[in-house]
């Protein structure tokens, strides 16, 4: 039951909450304007009772399945039950679906960021070679230009021992 009618099948005057074509249906029905009108407010009642019916409700009322030669106060048959508890299950499964849809955006954005992560991750790990690269470099070479300073002032250290040292021994 649609609280506004589509623009695209307006109402007519007899059924202004409901689509030109279930207008067109009842006056096809063969009940009076009067009756059928009637009955329509009548269904409404109970069906938005029904609407109102929590979902563990529905199998007792299935099970009641009440109908107009029983209780003519309280006409709701287990069709309509059904009907009722298949347009909660279809209005739970197009819920289900969108949420569906709305986890795989978010998985897609996930992957996509997660892809970027990477690269910018790769990227900084081959920075970081090359840096440790560069670093033992120049460790070598420190260590290569270290080494001969010390073999020059040992070398040197020697010579001023001698040159101090060779008077004396003469």
């Amino acid at each position: 039951m649609s609280e506004t009618p589509s623009e695209e099948d307006p109402p007519l005057t007899d059924y202004p909450r409901h689509s030109g074509s279930f207008g067109n249906l009842m006056h096809l029905s063969g009940l009076s304007a009067g009756d059928a009108q009637t009955l329509v407010r009548d269904k409404e009642t109970s069906l938005g009772f029904l609407n109102k019916v929590r979902d563990d409700e529905l199998p007792l009322l299935f099970t009641i399945g009440t109908n107009h030669y029983s209780l003519p106060d309280l006409d709701i048959s287990r069709r309509t039950v059904a009907v009722e508890g298949n347009r909660r299950s279809l209005a739970s499964a197009k819920a289900s679906i969108e949420a569906i849809r709305r986890l795989r955006e978010n998985v897609e954005a996930l992957t996509t960021v997660t892809e970027r992560s990477s690269a910018a991750t790769v990227a900084a790990l081959g920075q970081l070679q090359h840096s440790l690269d560069d670093l033992r470099a120049s460790t070598e070479t420190w260590s290569r230009w270290l080494t001969r300073l010390t073999i020059g002032i040992f070398g040197l250290t020697a010579v001023l021992v001698l040159v101090t040292l060779a008077p004396v021994w003469r």
